[in-house]
């Protein structure tokens, strides 16, 4: 988390960006696993794209 933090005060990370890897991260998933794990890696996916939004626009 700190690493992004930092890196987002030398430049701009938005929601674009964790949207991009969000889309690659659930592509992945889809490509290679199914079932509960994967839904749950998929949510997991989602809970971390927001907080790390959260962390870097309030921090």
């Amino acid at each position: 988390m700190l690493t992004h933090i930092k890196l987002s005060k030398k430049t701009n990370i938005n929601k674009i960006h964790f949207n991009c890897w969000l889309k690659l991260w659930i592509e992945t998933i889809n490509n290679h696993f199914k079932g509960k794990i994967a839904d749950n890696a998929k949510q997991r996916g989602q809970n971390i794209t927001g907080l790390m939004l959260y962390k870097i626009n309030n921090i």
